[in-house]
């Protein structure tokens, strides 16, 4: 058990000259927080330093490593370390006093407000007008690129943060490919993709007082590569599909800002109503007494256990509380509230996105399988096509498809169609109790059609009871472009 539930981190490479004052400072603050210091076997002795004050200060750790092996290594290990020994935040930010310690609680006072704070040396006029011209140059200049090729619109390159870790999943952490100090840039790329709430604390940076920079021109010019790298590894995603003959997709405009806009009104006007909290009622007893074991069922009879699944049009995630068990689950949702609450219901178990399932594969790797309930009628069967083509390049050969589609004939449907009759016509009351559901499944054929054209081969087709007569629930496998290609999945039940 950890005595605190805030880690304050900083790593050490020859900090000999500052670090008992930078750790001496830490303490003054009072804080309910331990400290870790992590130094790459310092020729100058840091970490003997720091290994004689932690004898008298309990709060304070060293860990040390064998050699340097890199700034963005350091933070990367940090995030694991805290995450896996049950911190709820962590604190980071540089040993050379480049970061004032003092503005940690003010770090702190946003640790609700948001899942990331970053401190941004580009909100106060006053933060670098100490620095000398080219540092304060080529901090400008890379903030600019950050926001022009990554479209971040924050501090993107700062090592003073705040990280809610039961917001961070562990899944993106892999991802993260760099080791140096592009890793602050690479991160924050991979955050903001992924749909985390993301805030600024402004914060002045004035010139060092202790110890010398160990920025070098060489480390900058790295960097800038990495950066234009990363963007370009990121456009390359974008047009993929256009790059293979192939349409992308509607282009981010007004439709998606429209869909984006009709879900999140849903996910948030649960109960403002008497009609819309009697359907919430319904819809929950559905969801997870006649949906979820359904639901499972079929995830378990078609998947391997810890397969790489996507929950495309994932919602709430109500009915992903075994599934996230089972499997490891990306989940994917237009909507950024849709986002909090599935974030609300599952914590870290599962990596969480906010994205259009136009645009899968810009999550920039391949799937074992690919499931939803109640997505796929939202769209116009034109729609439809590009969807399933998407699916396709988001899975690896081989890979499945379990989709929930209410059918025409379904018994939800034709209850809701009563309901709204009633609201509507007779009571004149002009409530949509959910947003328009224009492809209902209307035949096998025509759903074996769908998939014929978008590389998929149909291998089940339910409609029954364990639902109460709701969802059909299509099984479909990826057709493999190699042959013998193999997937983490097993046979779907008929």
């Amino acid at each position: 058990m950890n005595r605190n539930d805030i880690l304050i981190f900083t790593p050490t490479y020859n900090e000999a000259e500052n670090i008992r004052s930078l750790v001496r400072q830490l303490l003054d603050l009072g804080l309910q927080a331990d400290i870790l210091v992590m130094d790459d076997n310092s020729p100058d002795g840091t970490g003997d330093i720091v290994s004689e004050m932690a004898q008298s200060h309990p709060k304070l750790r060293l860990l040390k490593r064998a050699g340097k092996e890199g700034i963005g290594s350091a933070h990367l290990a940090a995030l694991r370390l805290a995450r896996s020994e049950g911190y709820g935040f962590l604190v980071t930010l540089d040993a050379d006093f480049s970061h004032k310690p003092q503005d940690i609680p003010r770090l702190l006072e946003l640790k609700e407000r948001y899942d990331v704070v970053v401190g941004s040396r580009f909100q106060l006029e006053s933060s670098l007008q100490e620095w000398n011209w080219f540092r304060r140059f080529l901090t400008r200049f890379g903030h600019f690129l950050t926001r022009v090729l990554l479209k971040l619109p924050y501090d993107a390159s700062g090592a003073l943060r705040l990280y809610r870790l039961d917001r961070v999943p562990g899944a993106l952490l892999d991802r993260i490919e760099s080791r140096d100090y592009e890793f602050f840039f690479e991160s924050l790329t991979l955050l903001h993709l992924a749909g985390l709430r993301i805030g600024e604390l402004p914060v002045e940076l004035p010139a060092r007082t202790y110890g010398h920079s160990k920025m070098r021109l060489r480390h900058m010019v790295r960097g800038l590569l990495h950066l234009f790298r990363l963007a370009g590894k990121l456009a390359l995603t974008r047009s993929r599909l256009r790059e293979a003959g192939v349409g992308a997709g509607p282009s981010p405009g007004p439709d998606a800002e429209a869909m984006r806009s009709d879900w999140d009104r849903y996910w948030q006007e649960g109960g403002r109503s008497a009609s819309k909290s009697a359907y919430d009622i319904v819809a929950r007893f559905y969801r997870n007494y006649l949906i979820k074991p359904t639901l499972n069922r079929f995830i378990k009879s078609t998947f391997a256990a810890h397969a790489e699944l996507v929950h495309a049009g994932c919602g709430g995630g109500e009915v992903d509380t075994d599934v996230v068990r089972y499997a490891k689950v990306t989940a994917v949702d237009i909507s950024p509230v849709a986002i909090s609450k599935y974030r609300a219901n599952h914590g870290a178990q599962a990596e969480c996105m906010v994205m259009d399932i136009f645009r899968l594969s810009h999550i920039g790797r391949r799937f074992d399988g690919l499931y939803n309930l109640g997505v796929m009628e939202h769209f116009e069967e034109n729609q439809l096509r590009e969807i399933l083509l998407e699916f396709n390049r988001t899975l690896k050969p081989g890979g499945r498809l379990v989709l929930f589609w209410p059918p025409v004939y379904g018994l939800s449907v034709i209850v809701l169609k009563i309901i709204h009759f009633v609201l509507n016509r007779v009571l004149l009351r002009n409530v949509q109790l959910h947003p328009a559901e224009p492809s209902k499944v209307r035949s096998r054929i025509q759903i074996q059609r769908l998939l014929d054209e978008s590389g998929f081969n149909l291998e089940s087709f339910s409609f029954g009871p364990r639902d109460a007569f709701t969802y059909a629930v299509i099984v479909a496998a990826k057709r493999s472009s190699t042959p013998g290609a193999t997937s983490s999945t097993r046979s779907s039940p008929d």
